[in-house]
């Protein structure tokens, strides 16, 4: 099998130049992945743009690739066809893999991974100024120890990804900033859970379901998320938030941080 190897950017880029990846390429596909990642490459995007054919064997050995890679870097494929589309939907492995339309995406989602985010979008910041009301710290003790229980109002089928805890995140409280869209109203929260779909914030600040904000918060040094949620429910001071349009950036660092599991998948 002829694969074309180039580095941009600190990524692995892997071309097929030819137009199958079935039985007769497999092994030897596999071979070369095994071989470029004990070499240090670690972040491959797989341009599939030629491949017009793909079989289970095929599929097979790109498991086994993304298996060698999994906890060390990031395997994205690109350029897919329709064939090798429908393939992954009928084995649902297209939500194991990360796809990507394009390159230019496909970049996008690497440079989660590869460097901290720089910038932040072209919006106001909403970090606290002396205007803002200083965190009450006493109101969001009360929940660190109660168990991240939904709130009951929460329909179960709305949330199509499992939720991460926030202490498998980082060990500090995740402090969400948040700006009304309607009113200009800034509030804050602590997330105790969350997922590319949405999160739970308990804070002090009463909203209404349907509220709609702008939410900033940071992991760690990582990663910087600046998106627009909307209230789904409201006990209690805890608050159900789904994420409105979220950005393939944002989404695929949460997506390798729990995973797209669809919970209507899991065992109760």
């Amino acid at each position: 099998m002829r694969l074309k190897t180039e580095l941009i950017q600190g990524v692995f880029i892997v071309t097929f130049e030819g137009e199958r990846l079935d039985a007769p390429q497999a092994e030897s596909f596999l071979s070369a992945m095994q071989g470029f990642i004990k070499e240090g490459n670690v972040f491959i995007l797989l341009d599939m743009s030629n491949i017009i054919f793909m079989d289970s064997t095929g599929l097979g050995s790109m498991i086994r690739a993304l298996k060698e890679i999994y906890d060390d870097g990031q395997l994205v494929i690109c350029g897919i066809t329709e064939q090798v589309r429908s393939l992954l939907k009928i084995t649902h492995l297209d939500e194991v893999f990360t796809i990507a339309e394009n390159r230019d995406d496909a970049f996008a989602i690497f440079s989660v991974f590869i460097a901290p985010i720089s910038q932040e979008p072209a919006r106001e910041q909403l970090q606290p100024t002396n205007n803002d009301t200083v965190i009450d710290t006493d109101f969001y003790d009360r929940f660190i120890h109660q168990d991240d229980t939904e709130p009951k109002e929460e329909p179960k089928e709305r949330r199509r990804y499992k939720r991460i805890p926030k202490d498998h995140i980082v060990d500090e409280d995740l402090f969400a900033y948040c700006q009304d869209l309607n009113s200009g109203k800034r509030s804050h929260g602590v997330i105790r859970n969350i997922s590319p779909g949405g999160f739970l914030m308990v804070s002090n600040t009463s909203h209404r379901v349907d509220d709609r904000m702008h939410v900033q918060f940071s992991v760690g040094k990582a990663f910087k998320l600046s998106e627009t949620a909307i209230v789904r429910s409201a006990t209690d001071g805890r608050y159900g938030m789904e994420f409105m349009g979220i950005s393939a950036k944002s989404k695929s660092f949460l997506t390798q941080l729990g995973g797209s599991i669809q919970l209507n998948n899991l065992s109760s």
